[in-house]
């Protein structure tokens, strides 16, 4: 069975630093690929022995929509 979660990944310093929010699973990797593969990994690994329902997701959880927005910001004057 496969599952969907959501990935955030921010470049801190020499590291990207990812986290599953749904879980708050973290991880980190020296470059983008490696975050998100090694956050994988730390999923997997916290799902081992899971199963989807004990960890309080709801079925509809599962189905999310991830965008972004652009905003303008106005200079202060």
């Amino acid at each position: 069975m496969k599952s969907t979660f959501t990935a955030v990944v921010v470049k801190e310093g020499k590291f990207y630093v990812s986290h599953c929010p749904e879980l708050g699973v973290p991880s980190q990797g020296m470059s983008l690929d490696e975050g998100i593969d090694d956050l994988k990994d730390a999923v997997s690994l916290y799902l081992k022995d899971e199963e989807i329902g004990s960890t309080g997701l709801a079925s509809e959880d599962m189905h999310r929509v991830l965008t972004t927005v652009e905003v303008c910001l106005m200079e202060h004057s």
